[in-house]
């Protein structure tokens, strides 16, 4: 009798709707942000219904308020923020410790706008409440000093955006340890923004310290290296410093081998870096050898791509057209570099079958 009484009641009882907001936010997590605003408007039009010190209003806004940002619709966005803002200072108070992220997602919010000295006024008046609530030396005050450089940069003060990164990295040290990965982002831009103003000595030094910990936790072959590596070469070769810059360059070539393979653009690219690099030192030898090496991947990367189509038409029976690429390819391949070999005897077995 029990279990009929329970079916009964899942028939009778009708389907609950869905929830506009959390659709919203489904939505926006797919980067379908047409969708979400059209959801958070219909949200917001059932809100009407809701008191005012309902918290879903403020959920409403400030989920409106990214989705604005991620559509690049800026002023939108912070009238939306403004809202959000108005609604925590004045149902949960000016003190409310949350209203820290949103006057810091409004600094933010500045950068895009091209407003950044607006926003460092804006990040100013958070630091103290910040510092009192998490401590001066927490990751929620770092944070806020990379924040502080970003808009330093956005507001081509370089020199200011260093001085904030290296205050967070002195307080990420100080919480985590001078080698946890916590430090990476902060050592990446300082790292850029040392070789922006041509300081190569801190340059070097900094990405020095980012690939020790990358090592340490990623092993010496993970292509996240690769960015510290590229800076780490040019650092060095900025300095002149080439017997210790050219171990760099080959590694940075060996890694793009290992992750990308060995017929990739990126390794002509590091090949081409490496020409400038030997030529400045003055082993042309080298030098012709990288560039004969960047020289043949270029034409291989041409020639391969015309014997995957080849195949293709191959693939869908139209032989004609199919030969014509492979030739086309071949013609392609006159350099005696052995980078071209094998490819030039798998387009010598195709054209065998015509």
């Amino acid at each position: 009798m029990r279990v009929v009484v329970l079916l009964l009641a899942a028939v009778v009882l009708p389907a609950q709707e869905p929830d506009p907001l959390e659709e919203a936010r489904a939505a926006y997590q797919k980067g379908n942000y047409a969708a979400a605003q059209e959801l958070l408007d219909t949200a917001w039009s059932g809100a009407a219904q809701l008191s005012r010190e309902d918290p879903r209003r403020y959920a409403i806004l400030k989920l409106l308020s990214q989705t604005q940002t991620a559509a690049r619709e800026y002023d939108a966005a912070e009238v939306t923020l403004q809202e959000a803002i108005h609604w925590r200072e004045t149902v949960q108070g000016r003190d409310h410790p949350d209203l820290l992220g949103d006057l810091t997602d409004l600094a933010l919010l500045t950068r895009s706008r091209g407003e950044p000295q607006r926003g460092l006024a804006i990040l100013f008046t958070v630091l103290g409440p910040l510092a009192k609530l998490h401590g001066s030396d927490s990751n929620p005050v770092a944070d806020h000093f990379a924040h502080v450089s970003a808009l330093h940069m956005v507001a081509k003060e370089p020199e200011k955006a260093a001085s904030a990164l290296q205050h967070s990295l002195r307080i990420r040290e100080k919480a985590a340890g001078a080698g946890h990965p916590v430090m990476l982002p902060d050592l990446d831009r300082l790292a850029a923004i040392h070789l922006m103003l041509r300081d190569y000595s801190a340059a070097a030094e900094t990405h020095l310290r980012a690939i020790r910990i990358r090592e340490r936790f990623l092993g010496p072959m993970d292509p996240d290296l690769l960015a510290n590596l590229d800076g780490l070469s040019y650092a060095l070769f900025g300095q002149k410093q080439f017997e210790a810059a050219e171990p760099v360059y080959l590694r940075l070539l060996e890694l793009w081998e290992a992750n990308a393979g060995t017929h990739h653009p990126m390794v002509a690219l590091t090949l081409d870096k490496l020409v400038t690099f030997y030529r400045e030192w003055g082993n042309e030898e080298l030098a012709e050898l990288a560039a004969a090496r960047a020289s043949a991947l270029r034409i291989h990367f041409h020639a391969a791509g015309l014997v995957k189509r080849a195949g293709e038409w191959l693939a869908a029976g139209e032989t004609r057209e199919a030969e014509k690429l492979y030739r086309e390819a071949m013609a392609l391949l006159t350099s005696p570099h052995p980078t071209l070999q094998p490819l030039r005897e798998e387009i010598e077995e195709q054209l065998k079958k015509f």
